[in-house]
Formats: C-alpha cells, sequence, structure tokens
C-alpha cells in the first residue's frame, strides 16, 4: 500500500503511461503476494512437475550433438545467464516478472545462437527450438510447467503476453513437450545407446518388488507372465547397464506390443466405448471390468447385471476374465454387451 500511495500517481503533473504500467506491476505484487502460494498452486500442475524434473534428470547425459546443434556452449558465459534467467521465473511472484526473464533467456540464447559457429553453419531460428530443450536439459527450472501455466492464466493477452512474448512462451511449452516424451528417435543417437544412457540413471529396483522372485512357476498364472517378464527386462537392463561396463552382453530394444482392443456396449445400443486396457499393477479381474464398465458408460457396478462377451459367452468370475486377457494379449479385439438393470 506504501508503494501505492507514494507513486507518482498521486502527484502533480499526470503520470505517463510508463509510471501508470509500473504503478500496475506494484499493485499486483502487492495483492499477488499473500496469495501467490495458493494461487500458484491452484493453476499449476505441480505433479507434472515432478514427473519433469525426473525425466530431465534422467536425461542429463544429452549433449549438444545429440541435438544436432552447430556447437557446444556450455562454457559460455552467455549460457550460463540464459539458464539463471530461466531460473528466475520460478522465484518471481508477478507474473509480468516472470513473463520478462523468460523472454531475456530466449533472448540470450537466440543471440548467442546468432554469433557463434561458422559462416556455413545452421545457426539462429532454424536451431532455436533444439537450443532451447538444451536449456530446458542443463537448467531443470523447478515447477517449469506450473510457472508457464501460471504466466498464462495471469498476464493479459493484450499488453502482456503478446507478439514475442507469447511466440517464446509457447516455444518453451512446445520444448517441454518434446522433453516429457523425447525417444531415441527424436535424438542423433543410436536406439541401443539411448536404451542404456536411461537404464544408467535408474537405481537397482528393489528386490522385494519383484515378485517373480518369491513365486515358483506352479506358482504363476498365465495372466501373469508377461509381467514377469517385463519386471526381469528390467533388472536385466539395470544390470547391463549398470554393471557389465564393457558390454559383454547386447542390450536389445524391446518392441512395444500390439494389444486387441477392449470395446464395450449396452444392449440395443449400435456404438461401442473403448475401455482401457489396465497397468501391469492392475489384476484383470471381474471386480475391475464392472468397475471399469459402470465408470465408462455412467452407471453403478451394482446395478450391471450381464456381461456377455460377443456373440454367446457369459462372463461371471475371474477365470472368463482370464481368456479376454489372453485373446487380448494375442492382439484380437474383444467386444462386450451388458445389461444393468
Amino acid at each position: 500500500l506504501r508503494v501505492v500511495l507514494n507513486s507518482s500517481l498521486f502527484s502533480i503533473p499526470l503520470p505517463s503511461q510508463q509510471e501508470i504500467h509500473q504503478l500496475r506491476q506494484d499493485i499486483r505484487k502487492v495483492v499477488t503476494k499473500p496469495l501467490y502460494t495458493q494461487l500458484f498452486k491452484h493453476v499449476g500442475s505441480l505433479e507434472a512437475d515432478k514427473l519433469l524434473t525426473e525425466k530431465i534428470h534422467k536425461l542429463k547425459w544429452i549433449q549438444f550433438n545429440h541435438l544436432e546443434l552447430p556447437f557446444s556452449f556450455d562454457a559460455m558465459p552467455s549460457f550460463d545467464s540464459a539458464i539463471n534467467s530461466l531460473n528466475q521465473v520460478h522465484k518471481e511472484i508477478c507474473p509480468f516478472q516472470k513473463i520478462q526473464f523468460l523472454l531475456k533467456s530466449c533472448k540470450t540464447l537466440f543471440e548467442l545462437l546468432s554469433q557463434g559457429g561458422d559462416d556455413n553453419t545452421e545457426t539462429g531460428a532454424d536451431k532455436f527450438l533444439p537450443a532451447m530443450i538444451y536449456l530446458i536439459i542443463r537448467a531443470n527450472t523447478p515447477n517449469l510447467i506450473s510457472n508457464l501455466q501460471y504466466v498464462e492464466t495471469f498476464c493479459s493477452r493484450k499488453s502482456e503476453l503478446f507478439g514475442e512474448a507469447s511466440y517464446y512462451h509457447t516455444s518453451i511449452l512446445s520444448c517441454v513437450k518434446f522433453v516429457e516424451n523425447i525417444r531415441a528417435e527424436d535424438l542423433d543417437i543410436h536406439p541401443e545407446e539411448f536404451a542404456r544412457k536411461m537404464a544408467q540413471q535408474d537405481e537397482l529396483p528393489p528386490i522385494h518388488t519383484l515378485h517373480f522372485v518369491h513365486h515358483s512357476m506352479r506358482d504363476i498364472h498365465i495372466t501373469e507372465i508377461e509381467d514377469l517378464l517385463n519386471e526381469y527386462q528390467k533388472l536385466a537392463t539395470w544390470y547391463i547397464a549398470a554393471i557389465d561396463k564393457q558390454e559383454t552382453v547386447a542390450l536389445q530394444v524391446p518392441q512395444s506390443r500390439i494389444w486387441g482392443q477392449l470395446k464395450v456396449k449396452t444392449k440395443g445400443s449400435e456404438l461401442f466405448s473403448l475401455l482401457r486396457i489396465p497397468s501391469q499393477n492392475v489384476p484383470f479381474s471381474m471386480e475391475w471390468l464392472r468397475f471399469s464398465i459402470s465408470t465408462k458408460l455412467g452407471q453403478e457396478s451394482s446395478e450391471l447385471a450381464t456381461v456377455v462377451w460377443l456373440p454367446d459367452i457369459l462372463i461371471s468370475d475371474d477365470s472368463d476374465c482370464g481368456s479376454i486377457w489372453d485373446a487380448l494379449f494375442q492382439s484380437n479385439n474383444v467386444l462386450l454387451e451388458v445389461v444393468f438393470t
């Protein structure tokens, strides 16, 4: 309040547009400061921030050549300045100040690309996005996604988040999405080397979490086979990456399995709804099937009377669900028809 009262708004002559703009920022700081934590949590995605931070931690091995950047700029002072500006975004409370530091970081990076490299080297705008991806990985800014969402929510699109600011904001969002979903094909690296480097970032899986260690063959149901193989593959991949430094064991990159589709409709309806196949940690049971069908179709689970695997198989217990799982595992589609009371 003291900042407001002491401002030029209450003096003569009338304040300039720049002074009015500064006053607006001062007022926003005063109002925002006591509410910042709650506002940030409300508009942000803290869980997404955590996942991004963990993903970036696993990608610290990436070098400039993996992103096909023309030269390395890790040792350049201007690159450190770009990192510091990006990290400053999280320390600011005012959304306008956040966008200013985003702009500063992007402009510093752009100037670095424009000034470096040989005359025949592709630099500048064509390499800005790969360079920004590299910067995001090196900076690993706290709560970057939430900060970008905070800026988008509270910055005016007419006077703050427009033009150059909007372009750089959108560019950073695109780079974050790239980092979240990065694959070997997105980098200049062999898939086997990518898999090895990613596995090296993992710690040894706790033995008590590996179910196959505690089971004998006679206790294993056919529906558990793929889960156990995945657990074994995880342990073997860790061993090859962390222990077998001489690469005496070849690391194979597994191919993604193509599952069949699980579809359901109510009796009398012509349209099917698609059910998501459960993750490896969730048993494909009758209880799961009833819950998933009822939730998908907007009905109460207690009112689900019959489930029929078309054309004529009544599904009533976990063993029937095991047959459905086997069909899906073999890439066959399963069509279910249900009746609610």
